[in-house]
C-alpha cells in the first residue's frame, strides 16, 4: 500500500472526503497521521462494547471526515481535517493554534423516518458538561 494513496480511506465505515484535484498531493506524514486518527473509530467501538452506558447515544462514532486541499501534518491530527462525530467530541480536533480560527459546532441531531435535522447548540466551556456523558 502506498503511503500517499488516498483510495485506502474508501474502505472505512464512514466517508472520508478529500477536496482536491489531480495536481494536489497530500504529504505522506499527514496521511499517516490521518490513519492514526481514524483508528479512534475502533477505540469508540471497543468502549461501546465494554460499557454500553458510556456514551449518551448508542450511535456514537465518527460520522464523516473531510480533508481540505491545504491539509498537512499537525500534532496528532492533520491540519485541515474536519470531523463530524456523533455522541462525543475530540478536543484536539478543535485546534489550539492561536493564529487559526477554529470553531466547534455542537448540534442536537434528531433522526426522523424521512430526514435528519440538526439543531445548533451554543458552545461554551460552562455548558460542555451538558453535552458529554
Amino acid at each position: 500500500m502506498s503511503h500517499n494513496n488516498i483510495d485506502e480511506f474508501k474502505k472505512l465505515k464512514f466517508p472520508v472526503r478529500f477536496f482536491k484535484n489531480d495536481d494536489i498531493k497530500f504529504e505522506s506524514n499527514a496521511l499517516e497521521e490521518l490513519r492514526s486518527l481514524l483508528n479512534l473509530s475502533d477505540t469508540i467501538e471497543r468502549i461501546k462494547e465494554s460499557d454500553r452506558g458510556f456514551f449518551s447515544s448508542t450511535e456514537a462514532g465518527i460520522s464523516e471526515v473531510a480533508i481540505t486541499p491545504d491539509s498537512h501534518k499537525g500534532a496528532g491530527i492533520p491540519i485541515g481535517t474536519v470531523m463530524l462525530t456523533d455522541g462525543f467530541i475530540v478536543p484536539q480536533a478543535i485546534g489550539n493554534d492561536i493564529y487559526m480560527k477554529c470553531t466547534i459546532i455542537i448540534c442536537y441531531h434528531i433522526k426522523t423516518s424521512k430526514s435528519s435535522l440538526f439543531y445548533p447548540f451554543p458552545f461554551s466551556s460552562s455548558n460542555l458538561v451538558n453535552v458529554l456523558p
